[in-house]
């Protein structure tokens, strides 16, 4: 099994942004802890100068949206811990394959990472940082409420695949340990009463139908601001509220009406006969809404005018044209898709670039400072100002590598992202353009291939041959 937290890393008052950083990066990648880095690796950034890259990302952001970073509460980076069970016998190769594979799903590929799996306890585990800022330096990570449920979800999930254990947990409000062990083994009256009610909810068309159904089974029902149930033997009602919000009288009224079973994805059926004919049985409120967006074809069906119209602006004549119109509009889109994905390469170039710009542009003052003082004057600089100096360094290092001239101007190059950007808005528009068509053409071929079942129209016994004009 692996356990999971969410911690956030906030910036102070009293540190620079890349130095909070460099302390966190530092203690997961201990030579110690990881077998002397071996079980250390990252994403879009290199370990040792992770935090450096952080900072810079965070710079440029600044710069896109014309703010600058709190000194203060403000979330530089996320800290994710997956500990395993010892019970489990896994390797540090393993659980780091799957710190991985957990950091990737969960960040998307969207943000820089840094992963070590430390072996200095009985327990193995993880220690992942990812950076706040996304590699584009828009945006900022969305930490919403369920960040935390989903990093468990994903682990969990991880950890079946790779026959490791899973911890449960309760998932009711309102549960003891004793009841909710019941109820994992089915055993509990809550979990009895459960099964029972999303068995009336099923054979049930209306509320006062479910209620009859739950008397048949012996259940004593109680009413008022919330309905409770009360097996034979049972002490005590059971108000149907703390089974979960699926068992809210509201909700088991909903349920009813749009027979949603808890747990499955099971849909009820439509049976569609000939068109415009609907059989089925008597309809509950979610069919008819169903019903309801599916009578908005038959209408276009019978549209026979604009059926035609579509036909021939699209320069369709027979049916063979659909396939050779499908054809040609996938190519067009297939070209749009390519281009996009060599001008999006070329952005994230761009933004490579201006992000050591502009962190070079932010810290020269304090560099050019710390050059020209004395011996002594450095070190007390460089003790106060060691996260900026270190990050020009950093900047100017990667521009060099990169083979970028450093007086480069920041704003040409924020001007050449910008123009790239608004290239790729138009070309996605484009592809939009196109794709509506393909769906057009494939709804307007299905009516057609409906309207000649319907009416029988085979002429000569050869599709390709019907002119539909």
């Amino acid at each position: 099994m692996a356990t999971t937290t969410l911690l956030r890393i906030k910036s102070t008052r009293t540190k620079s942004i890349s130095h909070i950083l460099k302390d966190r990066t530092e203690y997961i990648e201990n030579d110690e802890k990881t077998n002397s880095k071996d079980l250390v690796s990252s994403f879009n950034c290199t370990p040792e100068s992770a935090y450096l890259d952080f900072t810079a990302s965070k710079i440029l952001y600044n710069e896109f949206k014309g703010t600058q970073t709190k000194k203060r509460d403000d979330v530089l980076a996320y800290h994710i811990r997956q500990a395993f069970s010892p019970e489990d016998n896994i390797t540090p190769e393993k659980a780091h394959e799957i710190g991985k594979k957990l950091v990737e799903e969960f960040t998307k590929g969207k943000h820089e990472y840094v992963i070590a799996t430390h072996i200095d306890k009985k327990h193995i585990h993880n220690h992942i940082i990812f950076n706040s800022t996304t590699i584009d330096c828009t945006h900022k990570f969305n930490n919403h409420y369920n960040s935390t449920f989903t990093v468990r979800t994903i682990s969990d999930r991880l950890c079946a695949e790779n026959n490791l254990s899973v911890v449960d947990t309760k998932t009711e409000k309102g549960q003891h340990y004793k009841e909710w062990n019941e109820d994992k083994n089915g055993g509990s009256w809550k979990s009895k009463l459960k099964r029972n009610i999303d068995k009336c909810i099923e054979s049930s068309n209306d509320f006062a139908e479910f209620k009859r159904a739950m008397q048949d089974l012996g259940y004593e029902i109680k009413e008022g601001r919330h309905i409770a149930f009360r097996a034979k033997g049972q002490e005590r009602f059971t108000r149907a509220k703390t089974l979960g919000d699926a068992y809210v009288e509201e909700n088991i009224v909903r349920r009813i009406s749009e027979k949603i079973v808890v747990g499955s994805k099971q849909k009820r059926k439509l049976f569609v006969g000939k068109l415009g004919n609907v059989k089925m049985a008597p309809l509950n409120l979610g069919q008819k809404v169903i019903i309801s967006a599916q009578k908005q074809q038959i209408k276009n069906v019978k549209d026979l005018a604009s059926t035609l119209l579509l036909l021939r602006q699209e320069g369709i004549n027979r049916n063979s044209d659909f396939d050779l119109k499908m054809c040609d509009l996938k190519n067009q889109l297939s070209d749009i898709k390519k281009n996009i994905k060599e001008i999006d390469n070329k952005i994230s170039a761009y933004r490579e670039v201006a992000k050591y710009l502009a962190t070079m542009n932010k810290h020269k003052d304090i560099f050019v400072k710390y050059e020209k003082a004395n011996s002594l004057s450095k070190n007390r600089i460089f003790s106060k100002n060691e996260g900026d100096i270190l990050s020009y360094q950093h900047a100017v290092k990667k521009l060099t590598e990169l083979r970028i001239n450093i007086e480069t101007p920041l704003e040409k190059v924020v001007s050449e992202i910008t123009d790239f950007t608004a290239k790729i808005g138009e070309m996605v528009k484009e592809a939009n353009v196109i794709e509506i068509r393909m769906r057009e053409i494939g709804s307007i071929k299905k009516t057609v291939e409906l309207i000649i079942d319907k009416k029988s129209m085979k002429l000569d016994h050869r599709r390709d041959q019907i002119n539909l004009i």
